[in-house]
């Protein structure tokens, strides 16, 4: 497999949190399995991407190992635990993108890792002329990225956009506070009530969630407009007040809550 990076995606909003970085670096140490050459070898691998070096053991790292024959010396065991440390994003992903290439990690547990993480871009494999081209790819929305963890959120985003397509934007706001109250309950564990409502859950999830005390207020102030919006929550002979840019902008809103409260879970994990 070759890497063939796709120069126009655009990585800038992607930030690799140190929770990604170390899923990562305990698959390389898996690989590498105190093996001398391998060692070397993702160590050479990660020095290429950020324009470093071709690792030349020293006098002493030469001894241990023509002793040992293994990864006996200090200064290599140390250089395999450094390969992630310092990237850029674009180096990280470079990087990881030749540890897939070399069979090192493999496509399936690179984008599970990025997916526990948050991410929204993921590798690609591609057959072209026979050859297999790996590539990165941006998923246009959570729902891309979201697991079986939690499956009932992708189904009630994609009620949501289908929901704004009709324009009916009392179901938007309906099925986002849906949502809030499927991301309480997942946080909370199994412990809570399954007919518990977001009202009740809000405590515990205030404390338990990590979310910013602002992004907590903007839910409960969703959750409490749909209970006083016409058709949102009730039947009501009054017009639904909330407009197509209020339910579009909380669609977006949702499902950078989303992200966010599972980036926040693979923090603490």
């Amino acid at each position: 497999m070759i890497a063939a990076l796709d120069d126009d995606i655009d990585l800038d909003d992607e930030v690799i949190l140190q929770p990604t970085r170390l899923r990562f670096q305990r698959l390389v140490r898996e690989w590498v399995d105190e093996e001398v050459i391998r060692a070397v070898r993702v160590i050479d691998i990660a020095n290429q991407v950020n324009g470093g070096r071709i690792y030349s053991p020293g006098p002493d790292t030469m001894a241990d190992i023509d002793q040992r024959g293994d990864l006996a010396s200090e200064d290599l065991r140390a250089r395999v635990e450094l390969v992630f440390v310092g990237l850029s994003t674009r180096e990280f992903v470079d990087t990881v993108s030749d540890y897939i290439c070399q069979q090192i990690i493999s496509l399936d547990d690179a984008n599970r890792v990025l997916r526990a993480g948050g991410h929204l871009f993921y590798f690609s494999e591609t057959i072209d002329d026979s050859r297999h081209v790996l590539h990165v790819k941006m998923s246009s929305a959570p729902e891309d990225w979201l697991d079986e963890e939690i499956p009932n959120i992708k189904q009630v985003l994609n009620r949501m956009e289908s929901a704004a397509d009709r324009g009916d934007y009392s179901e938007v706001l309906a099925a986002g506070t849906v949502i809030f109250e499927t991301l309480a309950k997942d946080v909370l564990g199994k412990k809570i009530k399954p007919s518990a409502t977001f009202h009740k859950l809000l405590p515990e999830y205030k404390v338990r969630s990590g979310l910013p005390e602002p992004f907590i207020e903007y839910m409960h102030n969703m959750y409490k407009l749909r209970n006083a919006s016409p058709l949102a929550a009730h039947g009501s002979t009054a017009p639904p007040k909330i407009t197509k840019s209020e339910a579009l902008t909380f669609i977006e809103i949702t499902k950078m809550l989303v992200r966010l409260q599972r980036v926040l879970l693979a923090t603490d994990e």
